[in-house]
């Protein structure tokens, strides 16, 4: 399933939920709303808790499908602009909600708050660091490997062909990967040249094609001179 096909699908998500809470009254897809007493619900109601959650999930929704329509229109950096202003919204509007908890929850619900914040932060920040990483491409007897995150090995014999390329294809999108504007692994899908892999920076040209028996696959190095390199190792076993 394409990005913008999931993008789009988690936006109309979050337009029903916000609809249901803040145009319908439906407070029972309030997180801990439902399990609440009936005097934290009253209290819920009175302080303005439910009138600003409504209003949250409205703004989640419009960032989201805000960032949808950047991304379709191939903004640069669209994708990672969104993903860190809908992250940093919901996080701080997590946070500041807290301040309409019922009393004895108040504190409780702070620390929770803040400490999912940093345990999400941590996270993203973890995800990112090992994507960008540099993958260890090792061409040997028997197999072409990549290490590190969605690492994978191609046997000699499964490649078919290999071609040097100055541009990634057009209408590519990734169906489970990493991928920014500046980097790309894992699994892709094109509409020219249908499933396959990258292990690819992207504003590093050239890059190596190798078709194969499970699809495309998509390498190259920050630096041209080794992944002409690569090329002509490849080319030359698979000619043998």
């Amino acid at each position: 399933m394409g990005l913008l096909v999931v993008w789009g699908i988690i936006g109309i998500i979050l337009c029903g939920i916000a609809y249901m809470v803040h145009n319908k009254k439906m407070y029972d897809f309030v997180s801990g709303y439902n399990t609440s007493s009936e005097e934290e619900k009253q209290e819920y109601k009175n302080n303005g808790y439910l009138v600003y959650i409504g209003r949250f999930l409205w703004g989640m929704a419009i960032i989201w499908l805000i960032g949808f329509l950047f991304i379709a229109l191939k903004v640069p950096y669209a994708l990672e602009i969104q993903v860190a202003i809908f992250l940093f919204y919901t996080l701080g509007g997590t946070i500041y909600g807290s301040k309409y908890s019922p009393v004895k929850k108040k504190k409780r619900n702070y620390i929770f708050s803040i400490s999912l914040t940093v345990i999400i932060l941590v996270f993203v920040g973890g995800l990112f660091f090992v994507g960008m990483r540099p993958t260890e491409v090792t061409i040997d007897e028997k197999t072409i490997s990549f290490s590190g995150m969605y690492s994978y090995e191609l046997k000699w014999e499964n490649i078919q062909s290999a071609e040097v390329i100055e541009s990634l294809p057009d209408n590519i999108w990734r169906t489970n990967g990493f991928g920014t504007s500046t980097r790309a692994l894992g699994h892709f899908s094109s509409e020219e040249l249908g499933k396959g892999r990258m292990y690819v920076y992207i504003e590093d040209a050239p890059y190596i094609l190798l078709n194969t028996d499970e699809g495309f696959l998509i390498l190259n190095s920050k630096d041209e001179q080794e992944t002409l390199q690569w090329y002509n190792l490849i080319n030359e076993r698979i000619i043998e």
